[in-house]
């Protein structure tokens, strides 16, 4: 994603996305340093939803856009990352999300805010029976 305009209005996204990774760390894990989006991903109690319905994938990308992005310029502790992958499985959107605020992150430090749970919701619900990740 290249703009605040493709997360806000996902549809030519939702079009070229076969499938979705949601990588959530629980709010309740307590760590010494900020986990740093980089590292989502790794982190050892990461969970792991993968996602291939295109009905789910229907869903989340109506999610996003109904929890109204708008810019943003303060930076917080993400613990949900959602990956969405083209047919030739390759990464075509990074969206990062705090598990306690309504702030997001695209694209290497974008930053925005979402104007209601709408999307954390959504995901709240998907992964609560996600196995943690292997790496």
């Amino acid at each position: 994603m290249s703009s605040l305009a493709d997360i806000q209005h996902p549809s030519a996204l939702r079009e070229r996305t076969h499938a979705i990774d949601v990588f959530r760390i629980s709010p309740g894990i307590a760590t010494r340093t900020a986990i740093k989006p980089s590292q989502i991903e790794t982190f050892s109690e990461v969970e792991k939803h993968h996602i291939v319905d295109p009905k789910e994938i229907g869903e989340l990308y109506a999610a996003l856009e109904a929890s109204k992005p708008q810019p943003a310029t303060q930076a917080t502790e993400y613990r949900w990352k959602v990956v969405a992958y083209d047919a030739k499985d390759e990464r075509i959107a990074e969206i990062y999300a705090s598990a306690i605020s309504p702030l997001g992150m695209y694209d290497d430090e974008k930053l925005f805010k979402f104007s209601n749970e709408t999307l954390t919701a959504w995901l709240s619900a998907h992964v609560k029976k996600a196995a943690p990740a292997t790496h």
